[in-house]
């Protein structure tokens, strides 16, 4: 029998609340809405209202319908792995709700710079998965550092999920002192995030060598 779980809850309830405001706020929108700014908070995307309230709600069902999907695998019985998706899953939802609210004022006509916003918030979500990734103990093809050599074997596995932890909590401190150089910001972050991809995959495979040998 197909059984709703808290999460799957958790993402419906967030999913009333924007659609209630959305709703209530609508009215007020002018008919050509923000939906993209850049590092400087400036607004520099825009679209009608209509798809820029509407594109939350269907990317919330979307992101339901593979989150019930992948959590109903096998992978998932693992308590612990259970665990750290429902986590991963809450904390990035919990972010795209607050982003989408913080869009939703914007558009009322209450301007603000919204770099100060969203960077802190977006410092926390890397500390947060930093911090899960170095707890991720089970190999599996869906959730967490998933290159050749750390689905091959499970020490790499581990020793790659640590270090990657680490650099995924780098990553949240470096964005969140971005607030002091919001000019520079989109290089250095576009930098970070590349430097965390290629440590990481580079490391697993070094890993993997030293292991073979």
């Amino acid at each position: 029998m197909f059984k709703i779980n808290k999460v799957e809850i958790l993402i419906m309830v967030l999913l009333v609340i924007y659609s209630i405001l959305a709703i209530s706020l609508y009215p007020a929108m002018p008919e050509i809405i923000a939906t993209h700014w850049n590092a400087q908070g400036v607004a520099d995307g825009f679209s009608s209202k209509f798809w820029g309230v509407t594109i939350l709600p269907i990317f919330f069902i979307i992101l339901l319908a593979v989150f019930a999907m992948f959590s109903r695998t096998e992978y998932f019985d693992n308590k612990d792995m259970k665990n750290q998706l429902n986590m991963t899953i809450i904390m990035t939802m919990v972010f795209l709700f607050y982003v989408s609210i913080l869009s939703l004022i914007y558009n009322v006509g209450i301007k603000f710079n919204m770099s100060y916003f969203i960077i802190p918030a977006t410092a926390a979500l890397f500390i947060a998965l930093g911090i899960i990734l170095r707890g991720i103990k089970q190999r599996n093809p869906f959730f967490g550092i998933r290159t050749p050599w750390t689905l091959l074997n499970q020490e790499v596995w581990e020793k790659t999920h640590k270090l990657g932890g680490w650099l995924f909590i780098i990553l949240g401190i470096v964005t969140l002192t971005a607030v002091f150089y919001l000019q520079y910001f989109t290089i250095i972050f576009f930098i970070a995030i590349i430097a965390v991809l290629l440590i990481t995959f580079i490391y697993s495979y070094i890993i993997y060598k030293k292991k073979k040998k």
